[in-house]
């Protein structure tokens, strides 16, 4: 396992069990093991690191990436503050209506 998930389990486990569970002392004794077996598991791979860090949202860039430059916007902006409607600005950019609405409203 990488670094993060690594780091990432140990806090689930860590939030699971301090505020989510409501169990037996059995299970609580459980979740700490298997909270200590992948601090262990850690430490052995990652030496020097700290586990239970706060990484920054989105490390591998994930998800979905900006469509239209900045450029592009301000154009469409340029064009609605001339008076254009939105499928005026859709036909003469090639970009949908949708599209030319989302970055009105995202501007506005």
């Amino acid at each position: 396992m990488s670094e993060i998930d690594l780091s990432d389990l140990y806090i689930l486990l860590q939030m699971f069990r301090t505020k989510y569970f409501q169990g037996s002392p059995d299970m609580k004794k459980q979740i700490l093991n298997m909270q200590a077996n992948v601090s262990s598991i850690f430490y052995a791979t990652y030496p020097g690191k700290t586990i239970g860090f706060v990484h920054p949202h989105n490390v591998r860039g994930a998800g979905r990436h900006k469509f239209y430059s900045n450029a592009f916007e301000t154009e469409i902006l340029e064009l609605r503050s001339r008076g254009l409607t939105m499928p005026e600005i859709a036909n003469k950019t090639g970009c949908t209506k949708s599209n030319v609405s989302k970055l009105i409203r995202k501007h506005s």
